[in-house]
């Protein structure tokens, strides 16, 4: 019996699922009475909260490929095989049931009475199904029994039972021992009905409510004050929170979304000082911020999700409970609220933990970017300092910024301190990428990059994104990019299918342009090449020598005589009675008489053997 077993690991390889893995959320609605005259008082229908409204349950659907992170058919060999998958489910998760589907092929001549197909949940079977006959493939489907328990780790196992009728013939043949069930991992899925548990929140607990554990699609709400009353420090701390939040969702994308006021559903960060949240959040909170203050509370509107404030009453306090948030968030205790302006903190970054980049390499490469976040997320601050230059001040460009600063942090494994959110054009020694839509970006770079090649005779974009790399028109050596599409809505959608794995984990060439429902990403290599790192020092002997006129002249003359020389040699080895030197003697000079004698008694051995072959 074979036994494959897998953990769907906590940091899953995947991200979120594409269109089988879409969230629905079921909502209930509420008829509204309307009664013409001696009818209920408005009052009535205002208690009435959104989150009261809505069915509490959720379904997502994940497909096996996704937990495995491979496309490839799961073999099951041998008479009796099993696969196991383990599914780590966050503690915020109540499981009311849910639905399996396996789709298989198997193997020619298996007697159905003593072949099946099995599907379990924690040791309880949820279906079975023969195998054998004239059709090879089938779907096994089976209910996820409820459990309301605070259980957070089940099992899902499929096991198979095979025999055929050569197999009890001739047991020991090979026809016999290549018995298979193939899973096809792609239609093949787990979709789980389940609803989120009412919170109490505590600081400490902030890493398990933003977790990759989360069944589901996670978007995570960044609420400031209007765009129009925020300054540019609002977008670096979203960006660092970003960050944040994006290492603890491990390789699971993190959706970001931005407004200005508490939405009614959802887990949500506010960042300002108190009186630019005066009117964003309800007054019992406000009236809790302190000079530096960090505070987790349930969602005023809907107690299954969370609301975390990092504020104070003065902007470098915000800065403050921002970094205690970002670096120092294992350090915060099991209470719901604190102020950090005694917390001993370093007022500068921490030096960058990726790796340092002294390498001279050819870009663009937009294939290294999205592996190793380079340029931009890994490296010292002089080589690989990078800026998301959010073009246009809006909620949906800002959110774009924010989700790839998140998915560069993943890329890196920690909080890149070189990478800015910025809404200014950046400095000349800096990489850059700019967010916008096609009407936001600087015309003076949009013109020397690869987007009028991309987009011919003012050829419209349509729902398509755009990413780009190329040389950065202010200083050589220096990489630049667009992140774009038509509009600013289409821009963070494009953006939220751009961290996705089906998209991201395909990223190559310098030009990329997708679209939702397509075949596949168009990639292609329109930028001019050009060189990113310091060079070595014979690279730099190199360039001193060469840029000499006279030296590369001397160095040529030298090359030629070279080869000249060695064309001139004889192909095969001279006679060895003309050589001065024996080859059996080494270096020890021997006289002529000799040396005839030893050719002459080589000559008669080869005449020997040519008579008397064998």
């Amino acid at each position: 019996m074979t036994s494959k077993h897998f953990v769907v690991p906590t940091r899953l390889g995947t991200g979120a699922p594409g269109l089988l893995g879409r969230r629905i959320w079921v909502r209930g609605f509420v008829l509204s009475l309307v009664l013409v005259s001696g009818g209920l008082s408005p009052a009535v229908g205002e208690e009435h909260r959104l989150a009261d409204l809505v069915d509490q349950s959720l379904q997502h659907r994940r497909t096996l490929a996704e937990l495995f992170n491979s496309p490839e058919a799961i073999a099951l060999e041998g008479s009796k095989s099993e696969l196991e998958i383990e599914l780590p489910l966050s503690s915020r998760i109540e499981l009311l049931g849910g639905e399996i589907q396996v789709h298989y092929l198997h193997t020619v001549g298996l007697t159905s009475e003593r072949s099946h197909l099995q599907a379990y949940w924690d040791d309880q079977e949820l279906a079975s199904r023969p195998l054998g006959g004239l059709r090879r493939d089938g779907r096994l489907t089976g209910q996820v029994p409820a459990d309301h328990s605070f259980v957070n780790r089940h099992q899902l196992k499929i096991a198979v039972q095979q025999r055929s009728k050569v197999e009890d013939t001739l047991p020991d043949t090979e026809e016999a021992a290549a018995l298979w069930t193939q899973i096809d991992p792609t239609d093949s899925w787990i979709a789980l009905r389940y609803q989120l548990r009412p919170l109490t929140p505590k600081l400490n607990e902030l890493r398990g409510l933003i977790d990759d554990r989360l069944w589901g699609d996670y978007t995570l709400t960044f609420v400031t004050a209007p765009v129009y009353a925020i300054g540019s420090q609002h977008l670096a701390w979203g960006g660092r929170v970003a960050q944040r939040a994006a290492l603890w969702m491990g390789d699971r994308p993190l959706v970001v979304r931005h407004d200005d006021r508490l939405s009614d559903v959802g887990d949500e960060i506010v960042i300002g000082t108190r009186d630019e949240l005066i009117g964003v959040l309800p007054q019992a909170i406000t009236d809790h911020i302190s000079a530096s203050f960090v505070g987790a509370y349930p969602h005023p509107e809907d107690p299954r999700h969370f609301l975390l404030v990092l504020s104070g009453t003065e902007p470098e306090g915000v800065d403050r409970s921002v970094r205690a948030f970002v670096f120092h968030a294992d350090r915060l205790p099991p209470l719901p609220r604190i102020d950090v302006t005694g917390w001993d903190m370093p007022t500068t970054d921490p030096e960058p933990a990726g790796r340092i980049e002294t390498r001279r390499m050819q870009m663009p490469d937009l294939a290294r970017w999205r592996n190793e976040g380079f340029p931009g997320a890994t490296g010292s601050p002089g080589l690989a300092g990078c800026d998301l230059w959010v073009t246009h001040r809006d909620s949906e460009t800002m959110a774009s910024a924010w989700m790839i600063a998140g998915k560069l942090a993943q890329v890196a494994g920690d909080v890149v301190t070189t990478l800015n959110v910025i809404d200014h054009q950046p400095e000349a020694k800096r990489h850059w990428i700019a967010f916008g839509d096609r009407d936001a970006l600087p015309g003076e770079f949009a013109g020397t990059s690869p987007l009028p090649s991309v987009f011919v005779g003012g050829e419209l974009m349509g729902r398509r994104g755009v990413i780009t790399q190329f040389e950065s028109p202010m200083k050589s050596g220096r990489a630049a990019g667009f992140i774009t599409a038509d509009d600013r809505l289409l821009l963070q959608d494009r953006v939220t299918e751009l961290i996705r794995p089906e998209i991201w984990d395909t990223l190559h060439g310098d030009t990329v342009v997708w679209e939702p429902g397509s075949q596949a990403p168009r990639y292609q290599r329109l930028a001019a090449s050009f060189e990113i790192g310091e060079p070595g020092w014979l690279l730099l002997t190199w360039r001193k020598f060469t840029g000499i006129p006279w030296i590369s002249l001397l160095f040529g003359l030298c090359g030629a005589a070279i080869i000249t020389w060695l064309l001139r040699r004889p192909i095969h080895d001279p006679d060895p009675a003309a050589m001065g030197v024996s080859r059996n003697n080494g270096n020890r000079r021997v006289s002529r008489s000799r040396r005839l004698r030893e050719a002459a008694r080589r000559a008669a051995r080869l005449g020997h053997g040519f008579h008397h072959p064998g």
